[in-house]
């Protein structure tokens, strides 16, 4: 199913609208976009701003973000 990512162990995350909620701190994320495209980039919780920074002299490209989910976990080294 597309709108869904699965992670070792078969824990699935699904997409969160930007209507419904932001995530709660600043974060690396995934986004999806009007356009259709999928990113990972910096969310900052200062600005309430995806592909931003929490800092004044951080520039960033306004994204129309519709959707977003927490990056899953890195694998676990055998």
């Amino acid at each position: 199913y597309a709108g869904m990512i699965y992670e070792a162990g078969y824990r699935k995350q699904e997409w969160i609208s930007v209507e419904e909620r932001l995530p709660e701190r600043s974060c690396e994320c995934l986004v999806a976009t009007n356009i259709g495209g999928i990113y990972q980039v910096s969310y900052s919780h200062r600005y309430k701003a995806f592909n931003a920074l929490d800092t004044d002299e951080a520039k960033y490209a306004m994204l129309d973000v519709t959707h977003w989910m927490p990056l899953p976990e890195l694998p676990k080294g055998e």
